[in-house]
């Protein structure tokens, strides 16, 4: 499913991303079910973060959409997650 993921922030703020992976860390799994986990390789796209970044970077809303045709596949066969961290300033 690629549901994608709305980023907004109030009025007269901007989104500044502190960081963004688009792939499987065991340290988030804790949080989320992906199906395969427990056997899944830790991976990430390498540019996830310039990628969000260019996207969401001083604005006040931001869609990660198409982040499925966006990033190339780090790891195929295994469901992977977007996880973006980011603050309002």
């Amino acid at each position: 499913h690629d549901h994608g993921m709305n980023i907004k922030c109030t009025e007269g703020r901007n989104i500044q991303i502190m960081c963004a992976f688009y792939g499987i860390n065991h340290q988030v799994l804790s949080t989320c079910t992906i199906p395969n986990a427990h056997n899944a390789p830790v991976c990430y796209f390498n540019s996830s973060l310039e990628v969000v970044k260019a996207a969401c970077n001083n604005k006040t809303e931001c869609h990660l959409n198409n982040f499925k045709h966006t990033f190339t596949d780090p790891c195929r066969g295994f469901e992977k997650a977007l996880f973006v961290r980011w603050k309002c300033v």
